[in-house]
């Protein structure tokens, strides 16, 4: 075999194998648009043992930059029957920065190195009185002690996902008390939170 023919045999083999790649990553491409958005409701669902649910209406991503946003997010507890308070997070546009795509859907696993949510909104609704014979039941509610709860909730998230920068701009916060009819409800607006380098400990 001349050194010609070897060189054109060589070429074509590479090309053919090239071809072969650029199809299976366009293939992947696709099944992974019209795939993550389910393994992410999924993976929340499971990382929650049922208790949490999220739905997603639009997912978009990039795999250069590792970018991934949710457009109109929508996280809620599914104890609304039995449990005695009903959580409902909702999220305009939620911007993540992925350390990595390929855990998503071979270890079900997302590690994020920044988190921004841009006009979020949580509800916490009281539903009913904690059955606790051995204190005192309060029919009143508390936006800092609810506020609370959510905060340590997000600190076990981030602490989870391993995020070093998390944003909220424009949040709201909404506390609703149906076992006192005659109490309003009450919002906290214009919540902004900023930090970087975060460790949650």
């Amino acid at each position: 075999m001349t050194a010609k023919r070897f060189v054109k045999k060589f070429l074509k083999i590479t090309g053919i194998i090239l071809g072969i790649l650029v199809v299976l990553l366009v293939g992947f491409h696709f099944w992974f648009k019209a795939h993550a958005k389910q393994l992410i409701q999924d993976m929340v669902e499971s990382k929650s043992n049922g208790k949490i649910k999220l739905k997603i209406e639009k997912f978009h991503f990039n795999y250069f930059s590792k970018k991934i946003i949710l457009e109109k997010a929508v996280f809620y507890n599914t104890d609304t029957l039995t449990g005695t308070t009903a959580y409902h997070f909702s999220v305009d546009k939620m911007q993540l920065r992925a350390k990595a795509i390929l855990p998503i859907v071979f270890k079900k696993q997302i590690l994020i190195d920044s988190l921004t949510l841009l006009n979020p909104h949580i509800e916490v609704t009281r539903l009913r009185l904690a059955d606790k014979p051995d204190k005192k039941l309060k029919k009143d509610v508390s936006i800092p002690e609810e506020m609370g709860k959510v905060y340590r909730s997000i600190q076990d998230a981030l602490k989870v996902l391993k995020v070093k920068r998390f944003e909220i701009n424009e949040g709201t916060f909404t506390l609703t008390n149906k076992i006192d009819p005659t109490q309003l409800p009450m919002t906290v607006s214009n919540i902004h939170f900023h930090i970087d380098n975060l460790q949650v400990d």
